[in-house]
Formats: structure tokens, sequence, C-alpha cells
């Protein structure tokens, strides 16, 4: 259930946000340390109430 839920919100957010997204990633993670901020960023986001 959890993954099935994880491929769904990786689904919608290709849809969702498509190639703009793709180029900010990029960007992001070229720095290891931008990198890692940027996944703590994502990870947090959804979990706001």
């Amino acid at each position: 259930m959890f993954l099935y839920g994880i491929n769904s919100m990786s689904d919608a957010l290709q849809k969702a946000a498509g190639e703009k997204m793709k180029k900010v990633l990029s960007f992001l993670t070229k720095n290891p340390i931008m990198g890692a901020l940027a996944g703590a960023l994502v990870t947090a986001v959804p979990q706001l109430p």
C-alpha cells in the first residue's frame, strides 16, 4: 500500500509540474548539500496540515 501511494504521488507530481519541475530539481541537486535540502523540503511539504 505504501509503495502504491509513493508511485501515485510521483506520477501526479510529474504530470502537474512537468519540465519546469525537472529543471528546478536538476539545478538544486547538482550540489549535494542543496540536494539534501531539496529532499528535506520535498519530504516536508506533503506532511503539512
